[in-house]
């Protein structure tokens, strides 16, 4: 008998001399007590209650406290269970516990008061963001997690010269939330902090914190440096960088504003850090991703902030309606320093060149982990960020070596703002693949099945320009007739293919100095 069986069993005979005793509080905490707060045990025990004995019977107090240890939605799911488990699906009861605490003070502080015929009916209502304090500041409660969420409008921000007409332009918009944005004009320092009490958030729930942003046609100057972005905690702390551009802008704008010339002299500026998102909001905003904290419930400051100070260029077009905080589903999404995550790929985490004069990879792998007396070749998988810019300058040297076996190629990166036309100008690269990855090949070898090493090379040391916007997953490799039935697949984690390249670049610029 499986555990889970044995457990249902537990609460059910738990609940039924409960119900012999007709003491609906105990029987609440004898379920409780059992099952904790496991979502799927619950749901579990629900079912298993109704085929074991008569729904009728169980006290709608003891439903509904077995419900509020599910979600908000499960609890809607469960009213078409029965008439019983409906009454207590609605029941004010469980939706005060998926209220927080302090709803009435939150009321209390409504821009546009509202009147509620029930717990439920106030939910619904406050899971659409409200406007809070005077109108410089929303509230909402997540519907999947029934956690707090706030945002600050542009007013409540500390933005550097925003007091100026000259440099920043306060305005109406009318698909803000907020009476009023803020408009970059034109700066060289660009500095934006918010900040928050962790009291106001709920506790035991990890954040992460948005600014919400449009880019203008006009926008200019945003993207020749990557800004600094922060979250501080107490003495946690979580920074990165960003590049300002939309997701569907040129790639030229950088060498426009101030020339390659321009961006070397930049770049020893440049703070090294891991690269942040830019994405779309359904509501038409962009959202930066400034970073993420656990909040414990004590009563901490949590600082926020974007800044871009290095550069002395001129800067425009930013419209900025505020900062969001918010739960981030499922926990902590991430634990990283200096790489990125990506949509559709396999590891944790993938690695993005943000600027460098040389590229040198490297990937290892022991032979014997292939299959024996077949013919291999290695493909390093990448993307072109729309930033990308300097790869395709010079030729890149692909070698493999395995034993005494060793080969070279040179290829060239593709580099276009029209990926399939480019893809299919290059010979030494696969077709896009179906998770919108390109397989560079590198080189083939033979494995007869002995103990070797494998190491295969990609690199460019030649050139003295810039160059980046390379993003690396790793290395694979496949049978040269490749057939996914009878052959094994091998693909090395980017955890370990930077190492050597990062050592090997940190040298040469010492020695430029």
């Amino acid at each position: 008998m499986d555990s889970d069986t044995v457990m249902c069993q537990k609460v059910v005979g738990r609940v039924q001399r409960g119900i012999v005793a007709r003491h609906s509080g105990i029987v609440a905490r004898q379920t409780a007590e059992v099952m904790g707060s496991d979502t799927v045990m619950c749901q579990k025990v629900v079912g298993r209650v109704q085929r074991e004995m008569k729904l009728d019977l169980l006290p709608e107090e003891c439903i509904a406290n077995v419900l509020s240890r599910t979600s908000p939605k499960d609890a809607c799911r469960s009213s078409l269970v029965s008439s019983m488990v409906r009454d207590a699906s609605e029941s004010n009861a469980l939706w005060e516990e998926f209220l927080p605490s302090d709803y009435r003070e939150i009321i209390s502080r409504l821009v546009y008061p509202f009147d509620f015929t029930s717990k439920k009916d106030l939910f619904v209502k406050l899971s659409s963001p409200r406007l809070i304090d005077g109108g410089k500041k929303t509230f909402s409660i997540d519907k999947f997690t029934n956690k707090k969420c706030y945002m600050l409008s542009a007013r409540e921000l500390c933005i550097a010269w925003s007091s100026n007409r000259f440099y920043w332009c306060w305005k109406p918009l009318r698909e803000s939330r907020f009476a009023e944005v803020v408009e970059l004009v034109m700066v060289c320092w660009l500095e934006i902090h918010g900040r928050m009490n962790t009291g106001m958030l709920s506790p035991n729930t990890h954040y992460g914190a948005y600014l919400v942003v449009k880019f203008p046609n006009r926008a200019y100057g945003l993207d020749v440096l990557p800004s600094e972005v922060l979250v501080e905690v107490g003495d946690y702390q979580s920074c990165g960088t960003i590049y300002l551009r939309h997701t569907n802008s040129s790639t030229k704008s950088r060498e426009c504003v101030c020339g390659m010339n321009g961006i070397e002299t930049l770049r020893s500026r440049a703070t090294k850090g891991e690269d942040r998102a830019i994405r779309e909001r359904g509501d038409g905003w962009m959202e930066i991703e400034l970073g993420e904290f656990y909040c414990d419930g004590s009563e901490k400051e949590v600082r926020m902030g974007l800044r871009e100070i290095k550069g002395e260029h001129l800067k425009g077009g930013l419209v900025v309606e505020g900062i969001e905080l918010r739960p981030i589903h499922g926990g902590r999404r991430r634990e990283r320093d200096s790489r990125t995550s990506n949509m559709g790929v396999r590891f944790p985490e993938v690695v993005e060149l943000v600027m460098t004069h040389c590229i040198e990879i490297h990937g290892e792998m022991n032979s014997i982990l292939l299959s024996p007396n077949t013919t291999y070749k290695a493909y390093l998988i990448v993307k072109i960020a729309n930033r990308a810019y300097g790869l395709d300058s010079l030729p890149l040297q692909a070698s493999i070596q395995v034993g005494e076996y060793h080969l070279l190629k040179t290829i060239y990166l593709p580099f276009c703002e029209d990926m399939d036309k480019s893809l299919k100008s290059f010979s030494m690269i696969n077709s896009e693949k179906e998770d919108k990855w390109i397989g560079i090949e590198l080189c083939e070898f033979y494995n007869d099945g002995s103990d070797k090493e494998v190491k295969m090379t990609l690199k460019e040391i030649d050139g003295d320009h810039l160059k980046g916007g390379l993003i690396v997953e790793g290395i694979e490799l496949r049978p040269k007739w490749f057939c996914l039935h009878a052959m094994k697949d091998s693909i090395v984690d980017p955890m370990g293919v930077f190492s050597v390249a990062c050592d090997w670049r940190d040298k040469r610029d010492h020695r430029r100095e």
